[in-house]
């Protein structure tokens, strides 16, 4: 094996580790009891999913160095940590729990998992809605 490609393949895993490992140690350690509601999740989805890597590529290529994008995947690990709090925040607020997060680590998936929790309404809120008993 060459340096170069024992270079690559370290990279490799340690993205893996940044997509998978930060998601289930974020989900595992969120026991504030605090909600999202819809909308400021909808935005963090928005920043997560669109706005960070955006900005993630136009640095990197302005500035193409190792420490840059060692400086990138910190940054990326941290939003990423602080975005899957918000899903359990917003599943906690939907009256879904902890195991809807866990699922949402999973690639595609997890597209998912956003938009059922940007769909459905706060618990709260759909206990407080009248019903045609009432």
């Amino acid at each position: 094996m060459e340096t170069g490609s024992g270079i690559l393949f370290g990279a490799a895993i340690a993205a893996l580790v940044l997509v998978i490992a930060v998601p289930i140690v974020a989900i595992y350690r969120e026991n504030s009891d605090l909600t999202m509601r819809r909308g400021r999740f909808a935005l963090w989805v928005l920043l997560y999913l669109i706005v960070a890597p955006t900005v993630a590529n136009v640095v990197a290529e302005i500035l193409p160095n190792i420490a840059v994008y060692v400086v990138l995947a910190v940054i990326g690990g941290i939003v990423t940590y602080l975005f899957y709090q918000r899903v359990v925040r917003r599943a906690r607020d939907a009256g879904k729990g902890k195991r809807i997060p866990y699922i949402g680590v999973i690639p595609i998936a997890n597209l998912i998992v956003f938009v059922i929790l940007m769909i459905v309404r706060s618990a709260s809120s759909a206990a407080a809605a009248p019903t045609a008993d009432s």
